[in-house]
């Protein structure tokens, strides 16, 4: 999962999607006038809103104005007229005000709230099985702006809730116009986490990708999603053990693979090598998944954490590479 063409939530679009939510505004001023939040929030990131008072006018809803900002002060939207009804702010968030005793307003009177999305589609990128982008229906389409024109060897989707009479369509095209799609391809059921190689020739890179998947059995959930490079393995063994571990914490049975790679060159040898070390990060203290498939086994994969067991120089200069794959619990 090193090498995900999707870099950012927001490039990604879904045409469902189950909206987030607003905290309580917490108020910082001496006017009288009760703010209330109104509309759903459409967005798919956690935003700080700041609400201020910024022209008093009579004192009075509907003769003061205010300033807004939905990125916590950094830029405002200035002289709005407040109302008794809801005015539209951004993503689908408005505000009103109910008058009270005294004075309705004064000068920097002050509204912060937070909003949330606890199953949206960041959920799809942060590397880990849960939270899940849950997308409050049994049909959706994901359309992914790469950015320019790519070339991605391989979907997954990882940790989902698909049955088995779904249907999952993965399309390309230039433009983000979809009437005829440059590229479209039935995509296969496979339980818990989806693996498939996208068969295109070299010379075709699309910039705009759509996975439309209908039919669920119920509102679809999404842990990760992975458009992008693979690696594919010569000279390894798989699996030259394989375990089942309980984990108490956790409460799940896990998978544990040992691979063994041998008669390696050394170029490929410390090629491998450096790979593996890289998918640790000092930076954040923790791993990178890799996504496990393997082709003699196409009903499954797997998303595990991989460390290397041995390393060793045999003869001529060739040399095998043990490694380890270990399931990662579903909470994680």
């Amino acid at each position: 999962m090193g090498n995900n063409f999707i870099t950012d939530v927001s490039m990604i679009t879904m045409d469902n999607f189950r909206p987030g939510t607003t905290e309580e505004a917490q108020k910082d001023g001496s006017g009288s006038a009760v703010m209330t939040i109104a509309g759903t929030y459409d967005g798919n990131e956690i935003l700080k809103y700041i609400v201020e008072i910024d022209g008093v006018g009579s004192g009075e809803v509907g003769s003061a104005t205010f300033k807004w900002s939905d990125n916590e002060g950094a830029s405002y939207t200035p002289g709005v007229l407040t109302a008794s009804t809801p005015v539209i702010l951004s993503h689908g968030i408005m505000v009103q005000w109910a008058s009270g005793t005294g004075q309705d307003f004064y000068l920097a009177d002050k509204w912060t709230f937070w909003t949330s999305v606890p199953f949206g589609p960041q959920n799809l990128l942060d590397g880990y099985k849960r939270p899940l982008c849950d997308v409050g229906a049994s049909s959706v389409t994901f359309t992914i702006d790469l950015g320019s024109a790519r070339h991605p060897r391989v979907l997954c989707l990882m940790n989902h809730n698909f049955s088995e009479g779904v249907t999952i369509t993965l399309e390309a095209n230039a433009t983000d116009y979809w009437v005829t799609p440059s590229y479209s391809s039935a995509v296969s059921y496979m339980e818990n986490n989806l693996y498939y190689t996208i068969n295109i020739p070299d010379s075709d890179d699309y910039r705009y990708w759509r996975v439309i998947i209908s039919g669920n059995a119920s509102d679809i959930q999404i842990g990760e999603m992975y458009i992008g490079d693979c690696l594919a393995y010569k000279n390894f063994y798989w699996p030259v053990g394989f375990n089942l571990i309980y984990s108490n914490v956790r409460n799940e049975i896990l998978e544990v693979y040992n691979l063994i790679g041998r008669n390696f060159t050394r170029v490929e040898a410390y090629t491998l090598r450096d790979f593996f070390k890289a998918l640790w990060s000092d930076e954040i203290e923790d791993f990178y998944p890799v996504i496990v498939y393997d082709p003699d086994t196409p009903d499954r994969c797997f998303m595990c954490k991989s460390e290397i067991r041995s390393f060793r120089r045999t003869f001529m200069d060739r040399h095998d590479i043990e490694v380890q794959l270990m399931e990662i619990p579903e909470y994680a």
